[in-house]
């Protein structure tokens, strides 16, 4: 597979299911185009398994096929001119998030980068996410919301980043509860409220849906204010 086209700017391949081999060789002929600024593989099961002749999503914890996020990897490590990059819900998994994170410390391009609703969890992917915030000088918008099951741990890991971070105006997170199983712990919320606060570029922040904790006497959510 290649595109021929040199000035495409714009590959949207949205809900077509092309799964790891299919994105893996766009990725791959992507890396003779010099022109491509916005890349959306949203929906397309990129971390898929197979399993006795079925295709077969395993859970965040298990084994990933990881040659899609490998070969996208490779995209944003040697080219600059991708300016945004849509991944959402794609079963990443920690494995996965993890590799598209760690290219991000060399990458010096990319501006949006939506990894949503992927199961990226408290570990590997939330560290990596963490690190790659620490060091990217060009990332503007970071959607992570929805399903990612972050908690405090990941939480406290993704803030980390936040701290060193000043390019960032804009960041995603609701819809990962930061509370332990009980919803009783806060640990998550101080941890993003304290990044917020010392970071100046941070112009957007929505946590929405994060239940960070119910008061034992009162029916209502705490609400946190940045």
């Amino acid at each position: 597979m290649y595109f021929p086209t040199p000035g495409l700017t714009v590959l949207n391949l949205e809900n077509n299911l092309i799964r790891s081999d299919g994105a893996a060789a766009v990725a791959e002929a992507l890396l003779f185009n010099g022109s491509l600024t916005h890349l959306n593989l949203n929906n397309n099961e990129l971390c898929d398994q197979d399993v006795g002749g079925f295709n077969f999503v395993v859970n965040k914890n298990e084994h990933k096929n990881l040659i899609a996020v490998e070969a996208i990897a490779k995209l944003l490590t040697n080219r600059s001119t991708l300016l945004h990059l849509e991944l959402e819900c794609n079963f990443l998994g920690g494995q996965g998030a993890a590799v598209i994170a760690k290219a991000l410390e060399d990458n010096t391009g990319l501006t949006t980068l939506n990894v949503a609703n992927n199961r990226i969890g408290e570990g590997v992917g939330a560290q990596a996410l963490g690190d790659a915030l620490r060091v990217n000088c060009t990332l503007k918008y970071l959607n992570a919301a929805a399903s990612n099951d972050f908690a405090i741990a990941g939480a406290e890991l993704i803030s980390q980043g936040l701290k060193s971070n000043r390019t960032l105006t804009n960041i995603n997170l609701g819809g990962n509860p930061f509370a332990g199983l009980q919803n009783v712990a806060l640990e998550g919320a101080v941890a993003i409220s304290k990044a917020v606060a010392g970071n100046a570029g941070l112009k957007e922040v929505n946590l929405l849906g994060n239940m960070f904790a119910w008061p034992e006497d009162t029916d209502q959510p705490l609400c946190m204010k940045c």
